[in-house]
C-alpha cells in the first residue's frame, strides 16, 4: 500500500494534504545495465557498491553523512565538519515531481519517468528513506515503501512538504523527478564528493566539455565562469536545517527578479560585472551565493553528465528515450 502523507493542520485548522486510495506497485521490469528496477532485493548488492566507494578513516572506520545533526561553528552557526560525517549510506530523499505538466508521468522506454529517477536513487545503495512529491495519480508509479506527499505552491514549498517526512533527518537528498538519465554510481559518486567538503548545502555542476563528450548535440543552459563553462545539475544535498533559513532567503531572491534595480542592489554590481565579464570563480560564485542565502554552499563538479539532463523540451525527451530504448 502506497502511503500518502498529509501536512499537520495550519494555524487556521486546514489540512493541505490528499488522501489516496491504495494502488498496485508498477510492475518490476528486467535489470538494465546500470539502472535496476526499484526493488528490495538490489538494495543489498547497492549498499555493497557505495560503502566500496566510501574512504576509510584512520581507526577503519567508513567516513560520509552522518544522522545525527552536526556541530555548529561560531561564525557560520549552520555549517557542518567532516568529523560529523560518517557514512553516506542512509541519507533520506526527497524527489520533487509537482510540475504542473506532469512530467513525471511521461513514458520512457514503457514506463513513467519517474521511476527511472526511483530506480537510480535505490541502486545506489546509499539511500535511506525516499519520499515523491506530487499529485495523487503518481501513487501507481511508485513502490510501496516510498511516501507521497502533496506539492506545495512553489519548488520551495514542495522541498518544505517533503522534508516534513523526516523530521528527524539531519540531511536531505532532493531530486528532480525528470531526469531519467541518472545513474546509481552519480549518486554515489555526487555523495562521495560532498563527504569531502564541509558545507550546509550542495549543488553538483557539470562542465560543457564533458557533457558535449557524452551526448554531443544536447542542448543545455551554460554559465561560463573563470573557471571554465558549466551547467547545473538537478539534485541538492543539503543539511535539513539550512533548508527553512535557504527557502525564504530564496524567495525573496525570486521576489525581486521583476526589480532589476532592487535586485543588483542585493545581489552586488562588483559580482554582476565580475560575471558578464566572465572573470568570476566557482569559488567567488560559492562565497557570494552562501553570503545571500545565510548558509554556506559547495559547488561539486561531477563527471556524470546525466545529473543535468533534465527533460524540459521535447529534444530531451527524444534523447532520454532513443538512450533507454523507448
Amino acid at each position: 500500500m502506497v502511503e500518502c502523507w498529509a501536512p499537520a493542520e495550519d494555524e487556521n485548522g486546514s489540512k493541505s494534504g490528499f488522501n489516496q486510495e491504495p494502488a498496485p506497485p508498477a510492475p518490476s521490469e528486467a535489470p538494465t545495465s546500470c539502472l535496476r528496477p526499484p526493488t528490495a532485493v538490489s538494495r543489498v548488492d547497492a549498499h555493497a557498491a557505495c560503502e566500496r566507494h566510501q574512504q576509510r578513516d584512520e581507526n577503519g572506520e567508513l567516513k560520509g553523512f552522518q544522522s545525527g545533526a552536526g556541530t555548529a561553528s561560531s561564525d557560520q552557526p549552520l555549517t557542518s565538519h567532516l568529523s560529523h560525517l560518517t557514512s553516506i549510506f542512509g541519507v533520506d530523499a526527497v524527489i520533487l515531481a509537482g510540475d504542473k505538466e506532469g512530467r513525471a508521468q511521461l513514458p520512457v522506454a514503457s514506463r513513467p519517468m519517474l521511476t527511472w529517477v526511483i530506480a537510480a536513487l535505490q541502486a545506489s545503495g546509499c539511500i535511506s528513506r525516499l519520499a515523491v512529491v506530487g499529485a495523487p495519480q503518481l501513487a501507481a508509479d511508485i513502490p510501496p515503501e516510498i511516501t507521497l506527499v502533496p506539492a506545495g505552491a512553489t519548488t520551495v514549498d514542495s522541498a518544505i512538504n517533503g522534508a516534513a517526512v523526516f523530521p528527524a533527518a539531519a540531511w536531505l537528498l532532493l531530486v528532480t523527478a525528470d531526469i531519467p538519465l541518472l545513474k546509481p554510481e552519480a549518486v554515489r559518486d555526487f555523495l562521495e564528493r560532498c563527504r569531502q567538503r564541509s558545507a550546509d548545502f550542495y549543488y553538483p555542476i557539470v562542465s560543457r566539455e564533458n557533457n558535449e563528450a557524452s551526448y554531443p548535440g544536447v542542448k543545455r543552459t551554460y554559465v561560463r565562469l573563470r573557471d571554465g563553462t558549466f551547467t547545473g545539475g538537478n539534485m541538492v544535498l543539503m543539511r535539513t536545517a539550512a533548508l527553512k533559513a535557504c527557502a525564504s532567503r530564496g524567495q525573496e531572491l525570486v521576489r525581486l527578479r521583476k526589480s532589476p534595480l532592487r535586485l543588483s542592489q542585493l545581489i552586488g554590481l562588483k559580482f554582476i560585472i565580475k560575471f558578464l565579464t566572465r572573470r568570476l570563480t566557482i569559488a567567488e560564485a560559492e562565497k557570494h551565493f552562501s553570503r545571500l542565502l545565510g548558509v554556506r554552499g559547495a559547488a561539486i563538479i561531477s563527471p556524470y553528465p546525466e545529473i543535468g539532463i533534465d527533460v524540459d523540451k521535447e529534444s530531451d525527451l527524444e534523447l532520454a528515450r532513443r538512450v533507454l530504448g523507448g
